[in-house]
């Protein structure tokens, strides 16, 4: 069985030359070192060998990075050419290089601050193109939108690595490039269409609409238990204030279990994405920290989830005394 070839991209022929270039390496010294013939590599910056075998590759990776782990190699190679070679399954998000300014941002707050920023600027760019527009291009902004939204529906993960395609790359003043890349979206648009009629995908989007309007009820009533639960033990660790160095151990696992726990039923994989571990809430900053996040959580999606007023309905005197309670607490027992 012959080897399956890598596609040698522009990105990846580009990141062999400079990496090469900053340990000090000839093409010919690098081919050699490699196994190859000393010509072998010219021909792969120059853009005459098109496809790469996965093993020449790490060859290759090996003296740029070196680094002997192979794992290591394909990892780093995957995100320059946006798909796994590995062997295994990979999400969309571990195949792409995020934008320096998000890469140091770990932050729940911060993150979602970012989200909202970006979608009101979004929102503005798409209704001031489409104010502009006559009739038939309305029409056709509305159909495309209505494409992501049912896409987003029934494979959010595939919806979002189609906007990770950067269509900036080419502008419409230069028009032969431009409709080059135009024709290349609506081919595949055109390819991904006849699989719409293949699997009956409306029918598909229908019924998990269906179910989106049940889960969404379903998620009012967690949020509500969730915003009550989160009042209740705010007003528990109140009462602590004049107890010397109490016992947090049990009100902090009651928290996961009565708030944190809810809101990852609302919303999978806030728990290790946004909202710490349990065992990570070992000192009482961490856990005023943890209140933080779960109150805001609930603050940002009170209308979503048809909560009351949050800042209204937990009075902010409550708020800030149960921070002041934890603050002055340096350590909780770890679960037993």
């Amino acid at each position: 069985m012959a080897t399956e070839k890598i596609t040698i991209t522009d990105q990846l022929r580009n990141n062999i030359i400079e990496e090469r270039k900053e340990i000090e390496y000839t093409a010919s010294d690098l081919s050699e070192e490699s196994g190859h013939s000393k010509y072998w590599l010219a021909n792969i910056e120059s853009g005459k060998t098109k496809k790469i075998s996965k093993e020449d590759l790490i060859s290759i990776y090996k003296i740029l990075l070196d680094d002997d782990d192979e794992e290591n190699i394909l990892d780093y190679v995957e995100r320059i050419i946006n798909q796994p070679i590995a062997g295994k399954i990979k999400n969309w998000y571990e195949l792409i290089d995020i934008e320096d300014q998000y890469e140091d941002m770990l932050d729940f707050l911060y993150l979602e601050s970012e989200l909202d920023d970006l979608l009101k600027d979004i929102r503005n760019r798409i209704t001031q193109q489409f104010n502009w527009a006559n009739t038939h291009h309305q029409q056709a902004i509305l159909t495309s939108l209505l494409h992501f939204q049912r896409s987003i529906v029934v494979n959010p993960e595939l919806a979002f690595s189609t906007l990770y395609l950067p269509t900036y790359c080419t502008s419409i003043m230069h028009p032969e490039e431009f409709n080059s890349v135009l024709s290349d979206l609506l081919q595949l648009a055109a390819k991904f269409n006849d699989l719409v009629v293949k699997n009956n995908s409306l029918e598909t989007v229908a019924v998990y609409l269906d179910e989106e309007k049940k889960q969404i009820e379903r998620n009012k009533k967690t949020g509500k238990i969730a915003l009550d639960n989160l009042k209740s033990i705010l007003g528990v660790i109140s009462n602590l204030k004049d107890m010397q160095d109490p016992n947090l151990e049990s009100l902090r696992n009651l928290f996961y279990s009565s708030v944190v726990y809810l809101i990852n039923e609302i919303q999978p994989h806030t728990l290790g994405d946004g909202i710490p571990y349990l065992p990570e809430i070992n000192t009482g900053r961490a856990f005023s920290h943890l209140i933080t996040i779960c109150y805001y959580w609930l603050s940002d999606r009170q209308e979503e989830l048809a909560l009351p007023n949050v800042e209204k309905y937990i009075p902010k005197d409550l708020y800030n005394s149960a921070k002041e309670v934890l603050e002055n607490v340096s350590k909780i027992n770890d679960p037993v």
